[in-house]
């Protein structure tokens, strides 16, 4: 992975996410190590053509004033995220069939570790939290068609290659808390988990 388009993407990132006015389901911005940890591991999966293209798209998009951060939260709290029949709309939703396909993967694969992730779909979440696919569905909305295909040929070839996106961006995140792999890391949140109940049951 580059570090240094990793970092410029994540100062850009950081700039725009601390700018989002408040609307719909606020970002967390008192914890920006851990909003810079998740963006970390969001791009130590992507290819560096899709992290280049990525990091395009930010520029683009403060010379022209606009904060993509801010969109992707106006999304969310839309009630309609789906674009119709448009060549971004089919490449948004190629991604997010591969996503919600991983994602469904690892949480049978890791149910401890996946335990407080946000719902799948929006008929698997509370209310008041907004789905797994509709947060990545806005996110992929704020990307230009370019990053979007590089990105659709990039989780092709790792389905190809029969590779759980969602599987190594969890591993970056443990590996950061100091686990070696996901097994391990699911092996201590159960034994967590099963040492809070028997706390409850004394």
């Amino acid at each position: 992975m580059d570090e240094e388009v990793t970092k410029e993407i994540l100062e850009r990132e950081e700039r725009m996410f601390v700018s989002v006015p408040s609307q719909g389901e606020e970002p967390c911005r008192d914890d920006l190590q851990a909003f810079r940890l998740h963006r970390e591991a969001q791009l130590s999966v992507w290819s560096q053509k899709v992290r280049e293209s990525y990091l395009g798209d930010l520029k683009e998009a403060e010379g022209a004033g606009k904060n993509l951060m801010t969109e992707k939260y106006a999304c969310m709290a839309s009630r309609n995220q789906k674009g119709g029949q448009t060549l971004r709309a089919s490449l948004i939703e190629r991604i997010v069939a591969r996503y919600l396909g991983w994602q469904r993967e690892a949480a049978l694969r890791y149910p401890h570790i996946f335990s407080g992730a946000r719902g799948l779909t929006d008929e698997e979440s509370q209310p008041e939290q907004t789905s797994f696919e509709t947060y990545l569905r806005c996110e992929l909305k704020t990307y230009s068609v370019k990053t979007l295909t590089l990105l659709a040929e990039h989780v092709d070839e790792k389905a190809r290659q029969k590779i759980n996106l969602s599987e190594e961006l969890y591993a970056h995140l443990f590996s950061r808390a100091g686990y070696d792999s996901l097994a391990g890391a699911e092996a201590a949140v159960g034994g967590r988990s099963g040492q809070d109940a028997g706390d409850r049951q004394e």
